[in-house]
């Protein structure tokens, strides 16, 4: 009687012991999936932001009209609020900013309101057939108007190469990435005429 009693404790604890052993790894296993699905769910959005504020957003209108200012236009629609990257021509647009006069140092600046990190620049010529873009630039920044520093390697200003048709879209990386309020794109080349499209970048790919 008393080894039926024992044996059947035993039994009873194994049972116990198994079903909360069980009970444990289930809770284990949901837990890890649930962990792993988070995880995914922030590496996707992660992906979705990246893709999303790659740039200062001068293409999808974060960076307003009054933000864009260059040192003269050719006249109605080609005002330097025209210059966003994939423009397109249209009834009050030409798609591009148009520079008025044709020589080294023309510009645009974009106003980002604050410092920003920026990385690179973007640049395309005027839509269509218009067979006119810049082939040359420098770039400058600085945190005021009146206080810029032109972009440099090695102790000389950085030429940048662009375009050499009127739509490829051009992507110069700086030598390190700068933070400023301000950028500057100094022309120095172009082909007909000073006609540009262009996007600020803030990442590395």
């Amino acid at each position: 009687m008393k080894a039926f009693l024992l044996l059947l404790c035993v039994s009873t604890f194994w049972n116990l012991t198994f079903s909360v052993t069980v009970g444990v790894k289930v809770r284990r296993n949901d837990d890890q999936e649930l962990q792993e699905l988070k995880m995914e769910v922030m590496q996707l959005r992660l992906q979705q932001m990246k893709g999303k504020f790659c740039t200062v957003g001068l293409e999808d209108g974060r960076v307003k009209n009054h933000q864009i200012a260059a040192v003269s236009y050719w006249g109605n629609g080609f005002e330097p609020h025209q210059a966003r990257l994939n423009a397109v021509k249209q009834a009050s647009s030409y798609g591009a900013w148009a520079s008025k006069y044709l020589h080294v140092g023309q510009w645009i600046r974009v106003d980002l309101q604050y410092p920003t990190y920026v990385t690179g620049v973007v640049t395309q010529g005027r839509p269509l057939e218009s067979q006119q873009w810049v082939t040359s630039y420098k770039i400058a920044y600085g945190n005021t108007t009146s206080a810029l520093q032109v972009l440099q390697r090695y102790g000389k200003d950085v030429t940048f190469q662009a375009n050499r048709d009127a739509e490829t879209k051009v992507a110069n990386f700086f030598p390190t990435p700068v933070v400023a309020k301000h950028f500057w794109l100094l022309v120095q080349g172009w082909h007909n005429h000073i006609s540009m499209r262009l996007e600020y970048l803030t990442c590395l790919n």
